[in-house]
C-alpha cells in the first residue's frame, strides 16, 4: 500500500507576503499495489481499475492517462515496495480544475444532511450540541441582521459547527477571527478540508472544498488586497491584525464579506474591537465561545444586548 499526495491549488500566493488563497481538490490517498511495469521514461502503477503514469521528468508523460505523478527516481516493484519512492507532485488529475468563488458555494446546494451522532446505533454525524446551534443559527439568519452570541459546551465541536454553518447557510464571503496565530492555523486547517463534513456523510463528495485564505499582514496597496479577497470563499485572520488596520482599511475589507464569524469571543475584549465594530456592524455578525460569559465580561462585549442562542443547557460534558 502507498499514499498518494493531495492535490491542491493556489489562487494568491506572492513573493515575500505570507498571505494566500488556497483550496483542497483532493486529499491524499492510499491505494493498493496491483502491478508496476517500467517503461522508457516512465512507469506504471495499477490499482484497481486505475493506472498511474509515474515519471521522473515531465517532458517524458505520455499521452492517454487521468493520473500523472512526478516522482524522484524510475520506479520499479522493488523500490516502490521498500518505500523509496517520493511522490513528489500532481502533473495531472482529473480534478485539477480552476473554480470560482459561485462556483464552490452552488456546490453545496442540498447538499447538506443533519445526521446526528448515535453512539447505539453507531453512527457518527453532529452531537446535540452542534444540531441545537445550528438550527438557532440558521433561524436567526432567517428573522435578523443582528449580531449573535453561539455558547456552547466545552467539548462539543464549536468549529464543527462553524463548518456546518458555511455549508448548509452557503455562506458566500465569511471573515473569521480568531485571537492567535496558533489558533488562526488550526481553524485554516479546518476549513481547508471541511473537518468531518464529508467522512461522516453530512456533506457528500460532490461538494467542493473552500477556497480559504489566511490573512497574516497587510497588502501593499487596494489592489493586492481586492486580488486576495475575490478568491476567498472563506478568510482566517487575527482579531489583533484587525484591531491594527486603519479605518479606511477595514472599510475595504468590510466590503468584500458578508459574514463575520468571531472564533473564542470571550477573549475579544472590548479594546480589541472598538476599533472594527463600527465597521463591521451591518454586517451578519456570530460570536462563538464554549465558555458561558459572566456578567463582567459580557458588559465588556461591544453589543451587550445581543440575542444569545440557549444551546448551554446540557448537563454534561460531551467530549470531542
Amino acid at each position: 500500500m502507498i499514499k498518494l499526495p493531495l492535490l491542491e491549488k493556489y489562487y494568491y500566493q506572492k513573493i515575500g507576503c505570507k498571505n494566500f488563497v488556497k483550496q483542497l481538490l483532493a486529499p491524499s490517498l492510499e491505494i493498493d499495489i496491483d502491478s508496476v511495469t517500467s517503461h522508457k521514461g516512465y512507469s506504471i502503477l495499477v490499482s484497481g481499475e486505475h493506472q498511474y503514469c509515474l515519471v521522473i521528468e515531465e517532458k517524458y508523460a505520455p499521452e492517454g492517462y487521468e493520473y500523472i505523478l512526478r516522482v524522484n527516481k524510475k520506479v520499479t516493484t522493488e523500490n516502490i515496495s521498500s518505500g523509496d519512492i517520493k511522490f513528489l507532485r500532481w502533473i495531472k488529475h482529473p480534478l485539477e480544475s480552476t473554480y470560482s468563488t459561485e462556483e464552490v458555494v452552488s456546490s453545496w446546494d442540498r447538499r447538506f444532511d443533519f445526521i446526528e451522532e448515535s453512539t447505539d446505533q453507531n453512527i457518527n454525524g453532529l452531537r446535540e450540541p452542534q444540531i441545537a446551534a445550528l438550527y438557532s443559527i440558521l433561524s436567526h439568519f432567517k428573522v435578523s441582521r443582528n449580531m449573535g452570541i453561539v455558547v456552547m459546551p466545552t467539548g462539543t465541536g464549536k468549529t464543527e459547527t462553524m463548518l456546518s454553518t458555511l455549508i448548509a447557510n452557503k455562506c458566500k464571503k465569511v471573515l473569521i477571527t480568531v485571537p492567535s496565530d496558533a489558533l488562526r492555523t488550526q481553524i485554516y486547517n479546518k476549513f481547508y478540508a471541511l473537518g468531518l463534513l464529508k467522512q461522516f456523510g453530512i456533506i457528500d463528495n460532490s461538494c467542493l472544498n473552500p477556497k480559504v485564505g489566511i490573512l497574516k499582514e497587510g497588502f501593499s496597496s487596494e489592489e493586492e488586497f481586492n486580488q486576495f479577497a475575490e478568491h476567498c470563499n472563506v478568510t482566517v485572520t487575527t482579531m489583533n491584525l484587525l484591531a491594527n488596520y486603519k479605518k479606511n482599511e477595514l472599510e475595504l475589507i468590510a466590503q468584500k464579506y458578508e459574514y463575520i464569524f468571531i472564533d473564542e469571543a470571550h477573549h475579544s475584549q472590548a479594546s480589541s474591537w472598538s476599533r472594527v465594530r463600527d465597521t463591521f456592524k451591518e454586517k451578519t455578525v456570530l460570536q462563538f465561545t464554549a465558555t458561558p460569559f459572566r456578567s463582567t465580561i459580557r458588559n465588556q462585549l461591544p453589543y451587550p444586548n445581543l440575542i444569545t442562542f440557549l444551546v448551554t443547557v446540557y448537563q454534561y460534558t460531551f467530549t470531542v
